[in-house]
Parts: structure tokens; sequence; C-alpha cells
């Protein structure tokens, strides 16, 4: 029969084998492979993205009910809607900079701001083009800036928002480009 101190020792042994086992496994997977490991072999459950990607413009107007015109130079497009809501976005580069546009039907009032964005705005300001109105602000996100407009265009019922991430805001003119994206003629305007 094996004494109690025996025993004691054998256990403290086991677990300490145990635990160095462990710290050897975590080490050659990496710790978040492991952790990602531990998550995807549990029973978590995770919300669905609300978010739906389409592979072009012309989908994405069709599935939304909103028209609009992509900037010429813009790259690396991505058009996504949220189905529910009727909200088109469409986010693009262009000369270095990010952008986002967003809309969605609204037949009468000032803009919503629908650009999903909360910062504090400075030097906001209201701004006009045809028969849009809206507003414009700027806030500083480290050492970017970020823009952002929000209009409604009432000819066609539309409520905007158009924002865009730069390293160099006196560069640009985001009114002038939001004015060659909800305007109906293309002008200077790709698809």
């Amino acid at each position: 029969m094996i004494s109690k101190t025996i025993a004691r020792r054998l256990m403290i042994a086991l677990f300490i084998i145990s635990i160095s086992v462990s710290v050897a496994s975590a080490s050659e997977t990496g710790y978040s492979e492991l952790m990602n490991q531990e998550y995807e072999e549990s029973d978590l459950v995770s919300s669905a993205n609300p978010w739906t990607e389409l592979p072009t413009k012309q989908q994405l107007e069709d599935v939304t009910g909103v028209c609009f015109n992509i900037p010429e130079g813009a790259e690396n497009i991505r058009y996504r809607c949220l189905q529910d809501k009727g909200l088109a976005e469409v986010q693009f580069s262009r000369d270095g900079d990010e952008y986002c546009v967003r809309a969605v039907n609204q037949t009468e009032g000032r803009p919503e701001d629908i650009s999903g964005l909360y910062y504090e705005w400075m030097d906001e300001e209201t701004f006009s083009f045809g028969n849009c109105s809206g507003i414009f602000g700027r806030a500083q996100d480290g050492s970017r800036w970020v823009e952002r407009c929000l209009w409604v265009d009432p000819n066609h019922e539309v409520n905007w928002s158009l924002a865009v991430f730069t390293a160099d805001p006196d560069s640009l003119d985001i009114v002038g480009i939001a004015e060659k994206i909800c305007l109906s003629d293309n002008t200077g305007i790709s698809d």
C-alpha cells in the first residue's frame, strides 16, 4: 500500500507534468491559434453580419433602389447593402484617400446622419448644390482627418453621406465629390 506522502508527491508530479504539456502545446501552436481552436470547438454563437456584399453597382442599385455615380479615379471599389434598412454603401480609394458613400431613400426632411461615424465634428458648415442642401464637418483621428458630408437630394428622395479619411484635408473638395456622386449627369463620372 502506498503511503500518503508518496501519494501526494505522485499527485504533485502528475499536476506539474500536465502543466508542462499544456505550456509546451501552447508555445508550439501559438497562443492565438490555441484560443481560436478552443472557440471553434465550443458552442459559442456569433451574430450574423448584417451587410451583404454585392459584386456590381447595378446590383446594389437594384437591391436598394438608390442610383448614384462613382467618381472618376476610384479604385478598390466595394458595394454593400444593409437590406433590411435599404441602405446602400460604396467604399473606395482615390488618390490615397479612403471614401465611404452611404445612401438611403428618404421622402422628406433634413439629412440624417447615416455615416456610421461618431466623432466630435469641428467646423460644421452648411452647403448646397443644385436642389441639395446639407452639412459638412471634419474631425481629427490621430494623424489623419475625417471629413463628412450629409445631404438630402429632394429630386430623387435620397439621404446621403460621404466620408473621407485623409492625411491632407485641404487638398480635396469633398462637397464637389458629393455633387458628382448624386447628380444624374455623368460629366467626369465613371461606373
